[in-house]
């Protein structure tokens, strides 16, 4: 019970921080898009800000939760960083197309919808190897020296 409560914690965490992200994105985008456009800096704020957080929040959850259930098993040391991008980059590849698709009614616009999809599935690609990367890195100094060269008895 103690390894699902662990793994639903790290699942939603990496959720928040990817939501996070998105926010941030979604924030500067509405800045310089308040600079074009008449609408007030709040409305966009409020669209792209939440918009792009939420959209984080799922991709993360989604690539946590992929990761949790097909590579669950490795260790941080097995993982590859090129396998965490590669489900990063699938869950920022697929949200998009779901996303559009669900609102255009099924009927794909297929060049905007191949755009974004491509656009998201490179940067939760980057994340994901990030995410991996900084995960390694911490779990790697929080083990004893003997552990780290390879020394146990």
């Amino acid at each position: 019970m103690e390894d699902w409560i662990r793994k639903g914690r790290g699942i939603l965490g990496t959720g928040v921080v990817w939501g996070t992200l998105g926010g941030v994105v979604g924030v500067v985008w509405a800045l310089i898009g308040s600079m074009t456009d008449p609408a007030p800096l709040s409305e966009w704020l409020l669209s792209l800000g939440l918009g792009f957080s939420g959209f984080g929040f799922l991709a993360g959850t989604g690539f946590a939760a992929t990761l949790s259930l097909l590579d669950g098993r490795r260790t941080l040391r097995e993982l590859s960083t090129a396998r965490a991008a590669a489900w990063g980059g699938l869950a920022g590849f697929a949200l998009p197309l779901a996303l559009v698709a669900s609102l255009s009614g099924g009927a794909l616009p297929l060049l905007p919808a191949i755009a974004s999809a491509a656009a998201f599935g490179t940067i939760t690609a980057v994340l994901g190897a990030g995410t991996v990367h900084i995960a390694r890195s911490r779990a790697l100094e929080a083990e004893p020296e003997e552990h780290r060269l390879g020394t146990t008895t």
